[in-house]
């Protein structure tokens, strides 16, 4: 595992998820030129960005991995108190937006879907029983740290909502280039559906092969990490493979694939959790539920 790059300052952090309106207008952002101190394909928006996904008259908490080729996962989260902290605690409700930013510029837009998550629950989120279609419009904005800023317009038969985001760079873990190994070692697993009460350890070996038996759940994951692209900076790709789950979560078995990154506790801390944002593979906005998996193990 790696030291921690330094350089903390304070962010937002609030969270949920559900509830929805009809948004309009633009954020009123002042953009700024694209930094270039991270020159992989040359896209500056690459980070980690924590802070709101405010929905409605209700912030929630988001999360969210943007890569050097266009990737997104941002993981939307229960409430949550503004102490830039990150979420350990299992949400009444979540979800995950998986999506695509091409360009190069300061103001960025792409698609995506949006999966519901905790379907198990006797009343689960509205996006488990209909995948969400998202068009995303965001711009990097001035600030310490720099920010994202913008609208996601999520469409279900119900009707569009807007999910205003406010997200600060995390920069602290991201920046630093994959060692290997830096995943190694035994994770207990605090939100995903498939820990009962954190029954379950997650264990990475050095080669990057992942995995776990769920007690609780039933659950047996198999699974491999490797470097995202050249590996220069804290972002991998996850391969993984879940069965034996018993009902009602055997709707969790299948083969999944994302992002992992390392990440503090909060802004300012030294410990490292393992950071996992994971979607069923092929996944599309038909079939009901199709599951996606927002991971965070805390080091054993």
């Amino acid at each position: 595992m790696r030291a921690l790059v330094l350089g903390f300052m304070l962010i937002q952090a609030l969270a949920a998820c559900g509830g929805g309106s009809n948004g309009q207008g633009e954020p009123n952002v002042t953009y700024v030129a694209a930094p270039t101190r991270l020159s992989e394909s040359g896209d500056a928006w690459q980070g980690r960005y924590v802070g709101t996904v405010t929905i409605g008259k209700v912030s929630y908490f988001g999360d969210a991995l943007l890569t050097a080729d266009g990737l997104i996962r941002l993981y939307l989260g229960g409430p949550a108190g503004n102490d830039g902290t990150m979420q350990e605690a299992v949400p009444a409700g979540s979800a995950q937006l998986v999506g695509t930013l091409p360009g190069q510029t300061n103001q960025i837009s792409g698609d995506g879907l949006v999966f519901g998550q905790q379907c198990a629950l006797s009343a689960p989120i509205r996006f488990c029983a209909e995948v969400g279609h998202a068009n995303i419009g965001i711009a990097l904005v001035s600030g310490l740290p720099l920010e994202i800023q913008g609208e996601i317009l999520v469409t279900t038969s119900a009707g569009t909502e807007t999910w205003s985001l406010d997200l600060g760079s995390w920069p602290n873990y991201y920046t630093a280039p994959v060692r290997p190994g830096d995943l190694a070692g035994s994770y207990q697993e605090e939100l995903a559906e498939f820990s009962i009460n954190g029954d379950t350890i997650i264990s990475i070996a050095a080669d990057g092969s992942l995995s776990f038996q769920s007690a609780g759940s039933g659950c047996i994951g198999n699974g491999q990490s490797q470097p995202h692209l050249d590996g220069a900076v804290s972002v991998y790709d996850v391969s993984l493979s879940i069965s034996a789950c018993q009902a009602p979560y055997d709707y969790l078995n299948g083969a999944y694939s994302g992002l992992a990154s390392i990440s503090p506790s909060d802004y300012w801390d030294v410990d490292e959790l393992l950071r996992m944002w994971l979607s069923q593979n092929n996944a599309s906005a038909s079939g009901s539920p199709q599951p996606a998996l927002t991971l965070l193990g805390v080091p054993q």
